[in-house]
């Protein structure tokens, strides 16, 4: 079964945002009925953005930043291969990057002014007007390929120092793309009091001044201030479940089967290192087989959700399979696609933990929102369940 999914593109959703901002809603759902302001520290992890440097300023062929280009193909600056990492306080940018100051002759260059190296920026992140991650560089050493200090004076350093720090300065993280697609999942994913209660919060986000370096990203403190709302309704006793609610049930868990080998076959058509297949292929397996133990289960309104288990501990699993394959370098070009794919569904972890106060649920509509964002370009349904083979998910 084939359809064409009705949703436009969506920008990246950013995990840490996301989350964070949905735990903030659990808090409120959990507080006396007074507005209250709530401060959230989230981490925007290197990986993520190093891919979105790359997506911005490294788009020349083979992955380079073209800096500059002079009179003739003698004359340019590139760099390619970015990294971040923390510096003490600040965080460091590494890009590998060659200059060449000459003229052409006989078909040579000759270039009396030439360096390759590892160009190391010192950089302070900082919150720019309308929630965007900037980094001003304070400090800017030039590296010979082993990471020692290399002396270049006068035009060459001039030359370095004039065309990258710019470059690098007008680097943005956006952090609105965050907040408009956790309107979208609030949206599909909770009635339409709590609804209005989110977007009414959301319309408050706003960042704090304060950014800290950390080993593994960069952490930026989210604020929002809460709405006034009455605390919800107890829950009243169990009760055994309807011949409506069981195939609803059902198909829940087919849902979810279908989505998860959507995702597997998009990644493992792009990845083809065998151990990340074969992690991809146990995540699936196991997932199956609690699938089939979940089947057996008559769950009541009192006892836990299978489906929920399920989404939590398999996407968890997923979730740390696609970080790793993006610190080694392996999902290529699709690289913000899969991680960007990666941040929404801990969204909608974050969102499945505040739904007993929130009355929210992982939808259908939500799967398929995550799937669109993995493989934007795909018309396939991602949620159609067969029991038939799939030659496919065979042949990875």
């Amino acid at each position: 079964m084939r359809s064409r999914l009705s949703e436009s593109a969506r920008a990246p959703a950013k995990a840490a945002t996301l989350a964070a901002i949905a735990i903030a809603m659990v808090a409120a759902a959990r507080a006396p009925a007074t507005a209250a302001e709530v401060k959230i520290p989230l981490t925007i992890d290197y990986v993520m953005l190093r891919e979105a440097l790359k997506h911005q300023l490294y788009t020349a062929p083979d992955g380079r930043a073209d800096l500059w280009r002079g009179l003739n193909e003698c004359q340019f600056l590139s760099a390619e291969n970015p990294e971040f990492s923390r510096a003490g306080s600040a965080v460091k940018l590494e890009t590998a990057a060659a200059l060449s100051i000459g003229m052409g002759y006989g078909g040579n260059c000759i270039s009396p002014v030439s360096w390759n190296g590892i160009a190391e920026a010192e950089t302070e992140p900082y919150i720019a007007p309308g929630l965007k991650l900037r980094f001003h560089v304070r400090d800017l050493n030039l590296l010979n390929p082993a990471h020692e200090k290399t002396m270049i004076v006068g035009q060459a350093f001039d030359q370095v120092k004039q065309y990258l720090i710019p470059r690098l300065e007008t680097f943005t993280y956006d952090l609105n793309p965050a907040v408009r697609q956790l309107d979208q999942l609030a949206e599909n994913a909770s009635t339409p009091d709590t609804e209005a209660r989110i977007k009414a919060a959301l319309a408050t986000v706003r960042a704090d001044p304060q950014v800290t370096a950390l080993d593994d990203g960069v952490r930026v403190t989210i604020a929002i201030t809460l709405p006034e709302f009455a605390a919800p309704a107890a829950a009243g006793p169990p009760a055994e479940p309807t011949a409506a609610e069981l195939a609803a049930f059902q198909k829940t868990l087919e849902d979810w089967d279908a989505f998860l080998v959507f995702a597997i076959k998009q990644l493992g058509e792009t990845v083809g290192d065998t151990q990340f297949r074969d992690q991809l292929m146990s995540i699936l397996l196991d997932s199956r087989y609690r699938l089939v133990a979940a089947l057996a289960i008559h769950p009541t309104s009192g006892e836990s959700d299978p489906v929920r288990a399920l989404f939590l501990d398999e996407w968890q699993k997923l979730h740390d399979a696609v970080r790793s394959a993006a610190k080694r370098g392996m999902l290529g070009t699709r690289s913000l696609e899969f991680l960007s794919f990666v941040s929404a569904g801990d969204a909608l972890l974050a969102f499945d933990q505040a739904a007993p106060a929130l009355g929210m649920r992982i939808s259908a509509e939500d799967l398929r929102r995550l799937a669109h964002i993995m493989a934007p370009q795909s018309t396939a349904d991602p949620l159609a369940f067969t029991y038939e083979e799939d030659p496919e998910l065979r042949k990875l």
